[in-house]
């Protein structure tokens, strides 16, 4: 695998030619389109993909993240169109199955890829087609089309709200007002910010993270105001907000830390003495620029979850054993008979969102085994991974056999697994006692039970010997 895709799992990719990052579509005619139409990484969970190797060396599957759906060759009208496929296939004499790409590095450039399709060794572009901008596979050239040019992302998220820890064990907080006269005699309020609160409880100590298109954060202090990097490279609170790359950072996270790079001179913060203040002033990420993220939530619920069912995906389809119960009518007229059949059924269900995936914690949401028929529900969080449970279902059939017949009934089931993605409403309380509310597209609902239950009857001697009767 390339350098570029063996440091993370979750990637983004822009596409040079337009400047929009390729996000999985569903279209109103069916199926799922790749489109190069996102604006943002961090907004749009549609806009994350896994990378998986694949056993054959060298090559990969390029997973959504929204729906765990893979790309895959679809021809429309005469083109050959990235969809998406509920299972990876690695048969490359199957092209039109096939979903195995080859990476291959832009020349002169080490942070841009090229996918490959592996069996129709085509090249994966971006092409307008009417008021769309899809991925298509066409032959490419050798580096000179940005069509088929796709800078990596790797996007990591802060979560909306959160308190920094330094390396004194106090959170970083709001300290003082500084009243700032400017050579344009205006009066600019400046808040020093330092590491010097013991308590998370307090709201001086929480902010809140708003995320730019490229994956950088600005942050915004719960007392007002966002952090800005001075002329002498310390971070202060200012009122305004603006463009300036002073007030943005880049997150860097690590094992068991998270480091903030200031965009406006690319340093990193950290607590300088006198005073434990806040400065970008790191050139690597040292122990004084290891930072402590703590979620200042004391409870969460989920609710009004609406599933996404037309973009489900279904994989690893299996049939049950079937049970076959025969009726031998012997009299001279119609006999009514009644088939009933007892199966145990076995559900298993998983809740997660993805948000907490990139981050590198696992949530999981769980609200047992309910089979997702209906578009809404409401919930709680649980700290339950997983649950099994086992229903023993009945079925009741009647069917009529004619004079002098023998019949064969046979209950059939099918088994498989499916992802559905999931929006939901977020309900926090925070240390502080506020209630925040948030509207998210990033959860999937995975779920593997029986389905396709049927009857079948026959009267065909040969078929009634073959199932046993």
């Amino acid at each position: 695998m390339l350098p570029v895709l063996a440091s993370s799992k979750f990637f983004a990719f822009r596409t040079e030619v337009n400047g929009k990052y390729l996000q999985s579509v569903y279209r109103e005619d069916g199926g799922s389109r790749i489109e190069a139409s996102a604006g943002t990484i961090i907004a749009d969970p549609r806009a994350w993909f896994f990378v998986e190797p694949s056993r054959k060396g060298g090559f990969l599957h390029v997973r959504s993240c929204y729906n765990n759906k893979y790309w895959v060759p679809v021809q429309d009208s005469g083109r050959w169109i990235i969809g998406t496929a509920d299972e990876p296939k690695d048969d490359m004499s199957k092209p039109t199955s096939c979903t195995l790409f080859q990476a291959l590095p832009v020349k002169d450039n080490d942070n841009s890829i090229r996918f490959l399709h592996c069996g129709l060794q085509k090249f994966a572009c971006v092409v307008s087609i009417g008021a769309k901008t899809y991925m298509q596979l066409d032959d490419g050239d050798d580096h000179g089309n940005k069509c088929d040019n796709f800078t990596v992302s790797f996007p990591q998220e802060l979560p909306k709200h959160v308190a920094f820890k330094g390396i004194n064990d106090k959170y970083l907080s709001i300290r003082a007002c500084t009243m700032v006269m400017t050579q344009l005699s205006m009066v600019v309020l400046q808040k020093n910010i330092r590491f010097q609160m013991r308590e998370i409880k307090d709201a001086r100590a929480i902010f809140t993270t708003f995320a730019n298109a490229d994956g950088s954060v600005r942050i915004m202090s719960s007392t007002g105001g966002f952090l800005r990097r001075f002329t002498d490279n310390t971070i202060q609170l200012v009122q305004e907000d603006d463009n300036d790359p002073n007030s943005w950072f880049e997150v860097v996270t690590g094992d068991g830390f998270v480091a903030l790079r200031n965009l406006g001179n690319n340093k990193f913060c950290r607590s300088i003495s006198p005073g434990d203040v806040l400065s970008a002033c790191d050139d690597s990420i040292s122990q004084w620029s290891k930072l402590k993220l703590e979620v200042p939530v004391k409870e969460s619920e989920i609710s009004v979850v609406k599933f996404h069912l037309d973009e489900a995906r279904i994989y690893n389809k299996e049939p049950t054993n079937a049970v076959t119960i025969t009726r031998n009518n012997k009299t001279s007229r119609e006999v009514k008979a009644t088939f009933s059949f007892a199966k145990k059924v076995e559900m298993v269900s998983t809740w997660e969102t993805k948000v907490s995936l990139k981050r590198g914690q696992k949530s999981i949401f769980n609200l047992g085994p309910l089979t997702p028929t209906s578009r809404e529900a409401t919930v709680s969080l649980s700290k339950t991974t997983s649950e099994k449970s086992m229903d023993e279902v009945t079925v009741i059939e009647e069917y009529y056999i004619p004079p002098g017949t023998k019949v064969a009934g046979t209950f059939h089931a099918m088994r498989a697994s499916r992802d559905v993605p999931y929006s939901y409403k977020q309900t926090d309380v925070l240390t502080t006692g506020e209630e925040v509310i948030t509207i998210h597209d990033d959860g999937i609902y995975t779920i593997a039970n029986n389905y396709d239950l049927h009857f079948t009857v026959t009267d065909d001697e040969e078929e009634i010997r073959k199932l046993g009767g």
